[in-house]
């Protein structure tokens, strides 16, 4: 159950790729020689490595011709820097979609798992569409709670109870502005 969350934590510790022209390997995989490529209608940079490698095996027309490292460096960091645009756009206009999508459900409620946390509010992923919001500290309810970095999440102050990244949670949709594709949710409170 706690595994996607252990695995985006893990993500987003690592390291973003670079492409060079520099075969630096692969440290995950212990590889000395490393190149990695997809589909070339995905990504211009595997459009370029299926091109170099069609040269360098001599199979005909298609073929990358020889650049010098200077121009290869450029077109690294060009193609990193347009990859992680590429990625940015995607991800903001999924946050849109969802907005747009949620937009009528104001006030309703979802079960949600806490995704992460920081010194001002929670992330939380609903349940049922994958749409990630805030829950502001502020709308967590009557209980005051502390932000403990070094266990990653908040406790609280009178009732000890935790609140950190895997956590089950429901929440009530108070915002989705169509615009910015931010949501903001308030937590519901327990039946006692």
């Amino acid at each position: 159950e706690l595994a996607p969350f252990v695995e985006n934590a893990v993500l987003r510790c690592q390291a973003k790729a670079v492409y060079s022209p520099q075969d630096t390997g692969h440290f995950g995989l212990a590889l000395r020689n490393y190149t990695h490529f997809t589909s070339p209608i995905r990504r211009y940079s595997d459009l370029e490595v299926h091109r170099a490698l069609i040269a360098a095996l001599d199979f005909g027309e298609g073929g990358v011709p020889g650049v010098d490292e200077a121009e290869l460096d450029a077109v690294a960091e060009h193609v990193s820097m347009t990859e992680r645009r590429a990625a940015r756009a995607e991800r903001d206009a999924a946050d849109r979609l969802y907005a747009e999508f949620l937009s009528d459900q104001l006030d309703a409620e979802f079960d949600s798992r806490i995704v992460d946390v920081i010194r001002s509010g929670i992330f939380v992923r609903l349940d049922q569409t994958g749409a990630e919001g805030l829950l502001p500290l502020s709308q967590t309810g009557d209980e005051r709670f502390r932000f403990d970095p070094v266990r990653r999440g908040f406790v609280g102050t009178r009732s000890r109870t935790w609140l950190r990244p895997g956590d089950p949670i429901r929440v009530r949709l108070t915002e989705a502005d169509r615009m910015t594709g931010n949501l903001i949710f308030a937590r519901v409170p327990f039946d006692v």
